[in-house]
């Protein structure tokens, strides 16, 4: 039996969480034994508990390496007993899991443009990076080309497409429910982004898009639907 504790920095539900729910529903329990550790608070600890996985409330936050954190996920790594610390973009995890002698993966799920870097400082960061993980997935070749940017040699990444549940056909009258809930007449033609509601996610491009759209006089009648939470959401 293989443990396995997932560190995860998210506090709502974004697509690493669901990433992780969809894993941890399917994953072999004759195989792995799984706990995950998150920011106290987090919206995704409602998912993670019908999944039968112990789940760990983080007090420091992980995304960024400071000793507080480090020390807390130390003691929640030698208390489950991990064999392997995965974590998303926890680099507190990642150091805790090597000063506790664990095997160490990180998953990247994006690409970041690297902005400029000094010499010393690129080469403290790459050290950094080839050191703390043992193995890196890349959710596409895109992340994959961003990892080897960063310093990460190519035989320690593996490309894994993100996986999902299969996708229930949807009758007509369950459509029709959402139309009339969401005020859509019948004629409504919508277009819609389902993402956390952060700069990352590029919503001011989905706006300007739609302002695009609105210019060019379409005859059709356009609906735009944002879904999702986060600190743009007033703005928006």
């Amino acid at each position: 039996m293989i443990r396995v504790l997932y560190v995860i920095s998210d506090r709502n539900v974004g697509g690493a969480g669901v990433l992780l729910c969809n894993l941890l529903r399917n994953i072999d329990r004759r195989k792995f034994q799984c706990a995950v550790a998150l920011p106290y608070g987090s919206a995704l600890r409602e998912r993670l508990l019908p999944l039968q996985v112990s789940v760990w409330e983080l007090k420091h936050p992980c995304d960024v390496l400071n000793a507080a954190s480090v020390r807390e996920l130390i003691s929640v790594i030698r208390r489950v007993d991990a064999h392997v610390v995965h974590a998303n973009a926890a680099v507190s995890a990642r150091l805790a899991g090597r000063l506790c002698g664990r095997a160490v993966v990180h998953t990247r799920h994006c690409y970041f443009t690297i902005g400029k870097r000094g010499l010393l400082e690129r080469e403290v960061q790459n050290f950094g990076n080839r050191s703390l993980s043992d193995m890196v997935i890349a959710t596409s070749r895109t992340a994959a080309e961003n990892l080897r940017e960063l310093g990460i040699p190519k035989k320690k990444i593996r490309v894994i497409l993100n996986g999902s549940d299969p996708v229930r056909e949807v009758e007509r009258w369950e459509t029709q429910l959402l139309r009339d809930d969401w005020g859509l007449d019948a004629d409504d033609f919508c277009i819609g982004i389902c993402a956390r509601l952060e700069p990352c996610k590029g919503h001011s491009v989905f706006l300007r898009a739609a302002e695009i759209l609105k210019e060019r006089a379409l005859p059709v009648k356009l609906k735009l639907l944002i879904v999702g939470e986060g600190s743009l959401r007033k703005n928006l």
